[in-house]
This record gives structure tokens, sequence and C-alpha cells, in this order.
């Protein structure tokens, strides 16, 4: 097992005197939680991110903690999964490259990795799911995102805030919203537009990346009578909110955004996906990888059969789609205190441009062309595979009396 660099000597939680044994307050965030509260079980718990913490490259580690101590959910539990990544991967026997660059393009995915003559990429992603009310979970723009769009001036598009991404610690000036939006739309033909969505079925996107923060944007164009009229509302649409739980959607949408980040990679992809749903199961992975479930009737006596339309992530009409990406590694409610009980689960490509050849002790699932899923159940040994002990954490986390 690789270790950091020389160093000094950093910590992810703070060193003080704990008397707080109280769980988790309304309004505190996952990390000022763990930093303070004080029971033998939550002992357990920071002794075992200290010592993942400990075998991080140290020339990384800063950029991590500050991410893993941020209030914002998104960055604090995109922390946790690639700090959990990259203890997984060392213990799994893999040289690993934190960012490592790639040929034709200057973004970097999380985690290059080589083993026995093997090389593959990782790219570390969270889903959120469910509806809480707060703006992280469920995707939703910030207001003061929203108010920027006033500044906006195009009477002949439409915008829609399709995803965020990524959010950043700072609020956004109102200039770095909408000035780069007005030069994109200003470069757009809205007939033009028209005539490519009809042949393609698309419409432009644009990426807005600032501070931490990446904004994905999508234009319609004004209905040609419309076009022209004061007081154009810009913004046309943002991030979908509703009163039920869509982890299908929410998934697939977060594997097309980073379907193609990084071009097409000359060795597997693999995309590593912690679900923070309390609804995620494994039908739900299915369907969004391989095409949603439908009862198909033929007749008026027919009672029908189950079919698997050709609608997902991995196929789509007649045809393999994202065929650059060779698999999916889910870890589903995958927290701190549950590594010794709870193990990723591997969702194969069966027609990858680049077939994922490794051999990890975790359950796997692919499909027929059919549609039919296929798995190989396997016990990870988890526990075992991060030196812990059955039943760790020990104890109750709040013990009464």
């Amino acid at each position: 097992m690789s270790s950091p660099a020389e160093g000094p000597l950093l910590k992810l939680f703070d060193e003080q005197d704990r008397t707080d044994p109280a769980p988790c307050r309304e309004g505190e965030d996952s990390y000022s939680f763990l930093n303070r509260v004080n029971t033998p079980y939550w002992v357990q718990v920071r002794h075992l991110l200290e010592s993942f913490f400990s075998r991080y490259p140290t020339e990384h580690s800063e950029s991590l903690k500050r991410d893993f101590c941020a209030r914002l959910p998104g960055r604090h539990y995109a922390a946790w999964w690639e700090l959990y990544l990259h203890e997984l991967f060392l213990r799994l026997g893999y040289e690993i490259t934190i960012h490592p660059a790639l040929n034709g393009t200057e973004r970097r995915p999380d985690f290059g990795l080589r083993r026995d003559g093997s090389e593959l990429l990782v790219e570390a992603s969270v889903v959120f799911s469910g509806l809480s009310g707060s703006e992280e979970q469920t995707g939703a723009a910030p207001s003061w995102m929203l108010a920027a769009f006033e500044d906006l001036e195009n009477p002949n598009f439409f915008v829609s805030i399709h995803e965020i991404t990524a959010r950043g610690d700072e609020q956004l000036k109102r200039t770095e919203i909408a000035s780069p939006i007005e030069e994109w739309l200003a470069g757009l033909d809205p007939d033009q537009v028209t005539s490519e969505y009809e042949m393609e079925g698309r419409f432009p996107a644009f990426r807005i990346e600032r501070r931490g923060w990446e904004i994905e944007l999508e234009a319609r164009p004004v209905k040609p009578e419309a076009r022209g009229r004061p007081g154009h509302r810009v913004l046309g649409g943002g991030p979908a909110m509703g009163g039920w739980v869509d982890d299908i959607g929410q998934l697939e949408s977060k594997l097309k955004v980073k379907a193609g980040r990084y071009g097409r990679p000359e060795v597997p992809y693999v995309i590593a996906v912690l679900s923070l749903s309390g609804f995620m199961e494994r039908i739900d992975i299915a369907q969004a990888l391989f095409g949603r479930e439908a009862i198909l009737i033929s007749g008026p006596d027919d009672v029908g059969r189950l079919v698997r339309r050709r609608n997902g992530f991995w196929f789509r009409g007649t045809e393999p789609i994202n065929t650059r990406v060779s698999a999916v590694l889910m870890g589903v409610g995958l927290q701190p205190w549950s590594v010794g009980r709870t193990a990723p689960e591997l969702w194969v490509n069966p027609w990858a441009g680049h077939p994922l050849a490794e051999d990890w002790p975790f359950s796997v699932h692919a499909a027929l062309e059919t549609g039919e899923v296929v798995s190989e159940e396997k016990d990870p040994a988890v526990a075992a595979l991060f030196d812990l002990p059955e039943g760790w954490p020990d104890g109750k986390p709040f013990p009464r009396g």
C-alpha cells in the first residue's frame, strides 16, 4: 500500500476536548456534527476517517480537507466519497494518480489507476434524491442565481437551468452569470437552432464554470411570432422539483453529464456514484442504465408481460450509446459509519468501447441484449478489506444513561 509524501501531519478533525454526546441538531451540517459529537461510537468513526486521510497524498490533502469541512452537503459528501474510493483502491492494490492528465482535454478525472499492467480512469460523483426542502438536495437553483437572470436581455431565446453539477462556497456576482449567457445567446440564430432541433432533437447547451460552481444551461428559441417583444422573460425553467422521488432520472442525468466529460479515453472509464437517496434500489439502477420496465399488453384479454424499454443510459432505440463509459460503480447509502457492512456494486456496460476487465470483490450486474439483467453475487467481506472487526463500529451511536 502506497503512503503519502513526507510533510506536516494534517488532520481532518480539530484536536479538542469533546464533551457533547448529543445527536445531530436541526440545521447542523455533517462535518460539524462529526467534529463535535463525543460518544465511543463516533470516536471510532473519526479514527477511521483520520486513518483514510493519513494515506491520502499530501499534495492534495488540503483541497480534500477544505471540501470535507464544507457546510454544503454536495461538497462534503463528494470529498467523503473521494476519500473512500482512494482508500478502497489502495486496498485493492492499485497505484493511484490523483487528477491524471489526459490527451486531448484539459479536464482531469478524479483517479487514474494502475495494477498488474492494466489502467483505468475513475470519476467520482454524488447524487441526492428525495425532497427535503434544501436547494442542495433538490437540485434547485438558489434565489440569487435566479435573480441574475433578471439582468439578461435577449428577445429570441428562453434559457433553462438544466442542472447544477457543482456548487461553490461563494455567491456569484450577477455579471458572472449574465454576461457569459448574453454573449452565448448573441452568437445563436433562432431559426437555425429550430432547424437543428428538428433534425437532431436537441437544443444548444452552455456551461458556466465560476469559483466552484458548474451550471449546465440550455437555450430554446422563442416562437417567431413572439420574438422581439419588450419585457421578454429569458429564464424558461430551472432544475426540476416535485413532490415525488425520481431516483432513476436523477442517476441518469448525472451519468449523462459525466459521460463525455473527458472525451474518449483510451482505457476503461468508470463512473463511481454515491447515492444518498434512501429509496435507491437495484431495480432503479437497472432502469437508469438499461431502460425502464413496462408492461406489454398485446390484446384485450392479455394479462401483459414485463418488458424493458430501450431508453436507458447505455441503450436507446436500436443502438448502444455512451459506450465510452465502461462501468458504473454504485455506492448506495455508503457512509463513514457503514464502511464495514456496506459494499459498492459494479454495473458493467456490455457494449463498452473499452470493456472493464478488473476482478473486484463486489457483486456485478450486466444486461443481455434482450434487456434481462444478469447478476453475479459476491460476498465482498468489506470489514476484512478495511481491517475492521465484524460489527464495527462497536456500541450504540447515542447510548442512554
